[in-house]
């Protein structure tokens, strides 16, 4: 069971790997380039503390990675069926480029009726949730970690109601 909710874990935080990578490259290629030109000096250590500072700007998104690993070990997970109030971008974890536009993996928050919320990510670059209306009216069977409110798994429950009884 823990196999299959890891595939979740690693696209969500996919993102996340790869700037950290990215990032790590950049403080070793920095630090060896400013070592081979301006030798050991005084002010070397600028380098290192600037990109403390970068990696500390990660710092929720870590939180959150610590917490859903936690619950996937302890197995706190929940199915629930929820009334969906409101479907948006999740723009505290989601990437962005300096023109603002989103980068990788689009990340969503879902708001049920009483007001919690969900985390959700697509498996590729591409938005799964572009066509519904804001505010949808239909409800979600998810099942998800407890503690960071990741979802596992999500499937749509289908309204008994026929479209002539909706129109009324």
């Amino acid at each position: 069971m823990k196999n299959r909710y890891k595939k979740v874990i690693r696209t969500y935080f996919s993102d996340y790997v790869n700037w950290l990578l990215a990032v790590s490259f950049l403080l070793i290629v920095s630090f060896v380039a400013t070592v081979a030109l301006n030798g050991v000096n005084k002010f070397l250590w600028l380098i290192p503390v600037s990109f403390l500072i970068i990696y500390l700007l990660s710092a929720p998104l870590l939180k959150l990675y610590i917490k859903a690993n936690k619950d996937i070990k302890s197995g706190n997970i929940e199915k629930h069926t929820i009334q969906i109030s409101e479907i948006r971008y999740d723009d505290r974890f989601t990437f962005k480029n300096r023109g603002g536009a989103r980068v990788g993996k689009t990340k969503y928050r879902i708001m049920d009726s009483s007001n919690n919320a969900y985390l959700l990510s697509t498996s590729n670059n591409n938005d799964i949730f572009i066509t519904f209306h804001p505010q949808p009216t239909f409800q979600l069977e998810i099942e998800f970690l407890s503690n960071s409110r990741l979802v596992l798994s999500i499937r749509i429950v289908e309204n008994s109601k026929t479209i002539k009884e909706v129109r009324e």
